[in-house]
């Protein structure tokens, strides 16, 4: 068996686990997702602007960087390499929570049944540059739990001329629900230091990675929404301004935890809010962050109607609406509206990042915004 198999084996393992505990992706959600909010960028778009966004290549696509506006034509602005990869025992950065990692080895041939789909996860379009997350290497958690992965990526620039460099040499991971985020003349990121599931460090930059300043040391996630930089840390949300000033805590009724080898996290990283999962007293309870208001509110005692487990992606208070993914019994994921009872308002569409399908890529509950990645394009379905 050679190494490259041995990486296909735990791959497919984790995909079926991360179907079943519902992994924080922004997409984190690419995702994210992510979602892919663990991995895309939230994009704020009109009528006749364009929106940059990251695509998993496919027997079909070439991955890379693609603009389109949504439901329009997409046009590839950036392709990108596929390549196998190979296990290797001397990695960039060792990693305290992951026993096993792959690196790019040669690349891919069309021959080739499992190259990496996914070379760049996260874009970010600063006026006429283009900012992205390139994959350097995989830390993988195989254990008795299933295990999971993170990927550990570079921050690059694209400029208006086409020409690419990198921004800095620290690394970013995957985990973060916002991999690097720019905001006004200020790139920011969660720096990777000896772990690739948390022990980030908060880094503030210039656009050209320079003049760089520490934050927050030791957190768990990271992202921003609006003048706010929010991350988890032992177990508590935390808010802070641009500056790193201001530090505020919120406590939910459950501790919070992320992603890591053997779970998926309780929370989620949406656009209007946090949602947090759990039980009291045997009884499912979702808790919700809303950024507007700074408040902590109860929100779907009980679940859904329909029984399903719902992964909230995003909620309106005020419409008393959120949307939420759910496994299909068939593979994938169904993305719908409920109301705050748990009845179905919706079905928006069905996504299967793991199978090749459409792909999440943001969701907006207050806009009533559903962005998807289909192939290379980019479509819009509004609620």
């Amino acid at each position: 068996m050679t190494d490259e198999y041995i990486s296909i084996i735990i791959l497919v393992h984790f995909t079926i686990y991360e179907g079943d505990m519902m992994k924080k992706f922004r997409f984190k959600a690419i995702i994210g997702a992510l979602l892919l909010s663990t991995v895309l960028p939230t994009a704020a778009f009109g009528a006749s602007n364009e929106v940059y966004y990251p695509v998993i290549g496919s027997s079909k696509t070439s991955p890379g960087i693609y603009k389109a506006v949504p439901n329009g034509k997409a046009s590839l602005v950036q392709k990108e390499t596929r390549y196998v990869l190979k296990r290797t025992s001397n990695p960039p950065i060792a990693l305290k929570d992951t026993n096993v990692y792959t690196v790019n080895s040669r690349v891919a041939k069309s021959t080739d049944k499992y190259p990496n789909q996914m070379p760049l996860q996260h874009v970010q379009q600063v006026g006429k540059d283009v900012y992205f997350a390139r994959f350097l290497f995989r830390g993988e958690y195989a254990g008795g739990c299933g295990g999971g992965y993170a990927d550990i990526l570079e921050i690059y620039k694209r400029s208006s001329s086409g020409k690419i460099s990198k921004v800095t040499t620290d690394r970013v991971s995957s985990d973060a629900a916002d991999i690097f985020k720019v905001s006004g003349s200020y790139l920011y990121y969660a720096k990777v230091e000896n772990a690739g599931f948390g022990n980030f460090t908060i880094m503030k930059s210039r656009l050209d990675g320079k003049n760089k300043r520490v934050l927050q040391k030791g957190v768990s996630d990271f992202w921003i929404n609006g003048t706010y930089i929010y991350f988890e840390k032992s177990g508590k949300l935390y808010r802070m301004a641009l500056d790193g000033k201001g530090l505020k805590s919120f406590s939910f009724k459950t501790k919070l935890y992320g992603d890591g080898g053997c779970d998926g996290g309780n929370y989620t990283v949406g656009e209007n809010g946090v949602s947090v999962s759990g039980y009291v007293n045997d009884k499912y309870v979702n808790y919700f962050f809303d950024y507007a208001t700074g408040k902590i509110t109860t929100q779907l005692s009980g679940g859904l109607k329909d029984d399903r487990h719902p992964y909230i992606l995003d909620m309106d208070v005020n419409k008393k609406r959120l949307v939420a993914q759910t496994f299909l019994d068939d593979g994938g994921d169904q993305v719908s509206v409920y109301d705050f009872s748990g009845n179905l308002i919706k079905k928006l569409h069905k996504v299967d990042f793991w199978g090749g399908g459409p792909i999440l890529h943001s969701v907006d509950a207050k806009k009533g915004e559903f962005l998807y990645i289909d192939g290379s394009s980019l479509k819009l379905i509004k609620f």
